[in-house]
């Protein structure tokens, strides 16, 4: 187990799980409040499985970037969601073999200037790798304070979301990587951008041919667009 007893205010910075040729590791938190923040990146290493122990709604917050080469696993308890977690995320990398298996909760990208569309995929599912949304909402949105100077990219290979919320800054983007679709379970939802003032958009990359196939209701609330 990985104790959290660092109560309100404490904070790891960086964390690697890494078992060597195989194990598990999970996350318990014993101080309240539960959440247990990374101020900067976590990687779940190849052949690794990490999670959050059963019967503890603990969110995980990670204000860098997390890495799963392994198997990460977000719910609380297989046979209870309620205790599900909400999670964050600055930028989320599933890799080849990695497995990353949603809380029906919020997992909210909340990605930091490092991860602009110019220097990255915010959500990046390599092919091969494993999304499993569990019927939860994905929500991308660009973190304080650099908000208003930020647009974002995913590349969600042959991954599906199950509710999708794009929040981006005004006069700002989402962009769908190069010849990737865009596959949407349940609902899409482009919202207003948090400051108004400006549209926020969620867009093509290149000129590369994408589809975007939205099984549920797709609502673009006051000055979001697709485009």
């Amino acid at each position: 187990y990985i104790d959290n007893r660092l109560g309100a205010g404490g904070s790891f910075y960086d964390v690697e799980i890494d078992l060597g040729s195989g194990g598990n590791a999970s996350f318990r938190s014993v101080s309240s409040p539960p959440n247990i923040y990374i101020d900067n990146d976590f990687t779940v290493n190849a052949n690794a499985v990490a999670g959050v122990q059963n019967n503890v709604a603990a969110a995980l917050v990670v204000s860098g970037l997390a890495v799963i080469s392994g198997s990460f696993d977000a719910r609380g308890n297989v046979m209870d969601e309620s205790y599900d977690p909400d999670m964050t995320f600055g930028a989320l990398d599933i890799g080849t073999a990695g497995t990353f298996i949603a809380p029906d909760q919020t997992t909210t990208m909340a990605v930091p200037f490092g991860f602009n569309s110019n220097s990255g995929n915010c959500w990046d599912l390599k092919s091969g790798g494993t999304f499993t949304h569990n019927d939860g909402t994905v929500n991308f949105q660009a973190a304080e304070p650099v908000a208003a100077s930020i647009s974002l990219r995913i590349n969600p290979h042959t991954g599906s979301f199950y509710d999708m919320e794009v929040e981006v800054p005004e006069g700002r983007w989402i962009y769908l990587e190069s010849s990737t679709d865009l596959l949407v379970d349940n609902d899409l939802t482009i919202k207003t951008p948090p400051d108004g003032g400006g549209t926020g958009s969620l867009g093509r990359w290149s000129t590369a041919t994408q589809a975007l196939v939205v099984d549920g209701i797709t609502t673009i609330e006051s000055q979001g667009q697709i485009k």
